[in-house]
C-alpha cells in the first residue's frame, strides 16, 4: 500500500534514509483527515461501506486511472489490523 501511495505521489521516498515522508503540508492535512476518520473495532468491510455511502470516491472522479478503495479496521482488543480492498468502478 505504501508503494501504491508513493506511485500516486500522495508520498514520497527518501532514498538516502529509505523511508516514505509526507511531500507536502496539503497531502499531510488530508491523511491526517483521513485517519481521525477510522473507527476502531468494527470490521474492515464496515469501512468500505462507510467509503462508499459517503461517496468519497467522487472527489477523484476526474482521475483516469483504477481506483481501490481500501477499508482497514484495527482491533484494540486483539491488536490484529484486517484490510479489504475493493476496485472501484467509475458510473458512466
Amino acid at each position: 500500500m505504501i508503494t501504491y501511495l508513493i506511485h500516486l505521489g500522495y508520498l514520497a521516498y527518501d532514498q538516502g534514509f529509505k523511508t516514505a515522508v509526507i511531500p507536502n503540508e496539503e497531502i499531510r492535512q488530508e491523511l491526517v483527515k483521513a485517519t481521525r476518520r477510522k473507527k476502531w473495532n468494527k470490521s474492515a468491510d464496515t469501512a468500505l461501506q462507510q467509503i462508499e455511502e459517503r461517496r468519497y470516491p467522487d472527489s477523484v472522479r476526474s482521475y483516469t486511472g483504477s481506483i481501490l478503495l481500501v477499508g482497514i479496521n484495527y482491533d484494540t482488543h486483539t491488536k490484529e489490523h484486517t484490510c479489504l480492498i475493493k476496485k472501484y468502478i467509475k458510473e458512466s
